[in-house]
Parts: C-alpha cells; structure tokens; sequence
C-alpha cells in the first residue's frame, strides 16, 4: 500500500484508490436500510392490538447493539480511510491492515444480522389478535392453520399451516424457550388445541392431503 499524493488516502501497489472506503460505506448505508425496514415492521407489530404477545427482548437488544457496533466500526473505516496519513503517521502497511481489520469485523457483524433477521425472524415477536398470529413482517391467518404439534421426542411445539394451494409449511419453537411456552399457553386463540405426536410424522400426513386436495385442480 502507499499514499496519494495530493491527498491523505491509501492507494494500492498499482496506483488505485483502495476499496476500503466504499465497502466502509456499502456496509454503513446497508446497516441503515435494515435498520429503518426492522424498525418500521416492529413499529406496526407493536402498535397492533392483540390478545396476547410477546417480544423476545434480548434478540432486540442484541440487534440494537450489533446495529450501533457496525454503523461505529463503518463510519470509523471512513474516517481512518480519509486521514489515514495523517493518523498513520505515513505508515500506509499499518494503516491497511488496521482499517482492513475494522472493515472486517463490521462485515461480519452485519453477515450476523443478516442471517439472525433471515433465520430467527419469529423469535423477535409474536402476536395474536381475533384473526391471525402475528410475526415480525409476516403473519399467519388462523383459517391457513391445520394443527398445533406438541413433540416431547424433540421438546418442541410446531404450527403447522398451508401456504397457497400446494404447500405446507410449520414454525418450530422450543418448549424449553418463552416462545414455546407463549404458543402452548395460548395456542386455543388459534382455533386448535394442541396435539401431542410426532411432528414429522403429522407434518408428512397433512403434506400428503395438501397435494392430494390440489390434484383434481391440476387436471382442470
């Protein structure tokens, strides 16, 4: 790495602006969009009327502080890349791998995210009202709903529900989580008592009856 010579930012060995300052931005101006859509959902959830819900606080607080970390880390990958000489004292190798390593750190903090909102989404809420159970940015009509699973083998509850004509889907919660308990206390709202059994077992069944109900539709 070097220096440009009418400026204070890095360049590499072949003259090029280094790329560290615009992942820094990518990375800022991502954090910020998921930021605003996580906010504007959990402000329709919260502000919904429901008969009973529930919010998984410590996954929010650790969103909040993992969002706060990143947008500090970015914007610090920014500054550092503006005035690396300056605050480097001319040491452009411990620059780049000093603002390298910052960069980094809030990727993969920001990978975090992304993946905890993409795979953990349900465990940030849930709701119920006269209608529907409620998740964060996704809901599920009561009508959609074919049973309630309680599975002692695997210490979990399972929402089993149809999507569309042809596709069945379910929720996993764990008995031993808030959320496990949240739905077993209060699974009657949706219209079904709880089932214990086996889950994979009931799940395959009303796979079976889903696909066989769209059958003659086909043929149409």
């Amino acid at each position: 790495m070097t220096w440009d010579s009418n400026s204070n930012f890095l360049k590499t060995a072949s003259g090029s602006d280094s790329p560290l300052l615009l992942i820094s931005i990518i990375i800022l101006i991502v954090t910020v969009i998921l930021g605003a859509a996580f906010t504007y959902y959990f402000l329709n959830f919260k502000k919904n009327p429901a008969k009973a819900k529930i919010f998984g606080t410590k996954l929010l607080i650790s969103l909040l502080v993992s969002s706060i970390l990143i947008a500090i880390l970015s914007t610090l990958g920014i500054a550092l890349t503006a005035t690396a000489k300056i605050v480097f004292d001319s040491n452009a190798t411990t620059a780049f791998a000093t603002i390298l390593a910052i960069v980094i750190a809030a990727g993969v903090i920001l990978l975090a995210n992304v993946i905890s909102l993409w795979f953990a989404l349900p465990k940030f809420g849930i709701s119920m009202d006269e209608e529907k159970i409620s998740f964060m940015g996704e809901a599920i009509p009561y009508k959609r709903i074919v049973s309630v699973i309680e599975d002692d083998s695997k210490n979990a509850v399972y929402i089993n529900y149809t999507q569309g004509t042809r596709t069945s889907k379910r929720q996993k919660f764990s008995k031993g989580t808030m959320f496990g308990q949240f739905i077993l206390k209060n699974a009657e709202l949706t219209g079904h008592k709880v089932e214990k059994g086996d889950a994979d077992e009931h799940f395959k069944k009303m796979s079976a009856v889903t696909r066989k109900t769209d059958t003659p539709a086909k043929k149409k």
